[in-house]
């Protein structure tokens, strides 16, 4: 609980369920994105939740 799983920059890089090459177990994470854009006058962070069903 708590641990970073995935950390990328920009959207090459989408999360594959893996968190140091072995799939991660089932279960409900979380998940902050940061919108960088410089249309946007002050960074937007978008939050929600993603579950992992196998």
């Amino acid at each position: 609980w708590g641990q970073v799983v995935h950390r990328s920059v920009g959207y090459s890089q989408p999360w594959d369920g893996r968190n140091g090459g072995k799939e991660v177990p089932v279960g409900t994470y979380y998940y902050a994105i940061d919108l960088n854009d410089p249309l946007l006058v002050e960074l937007e962070t978008i939050t929600g939740f993603i579950s992992i069903i196998r």
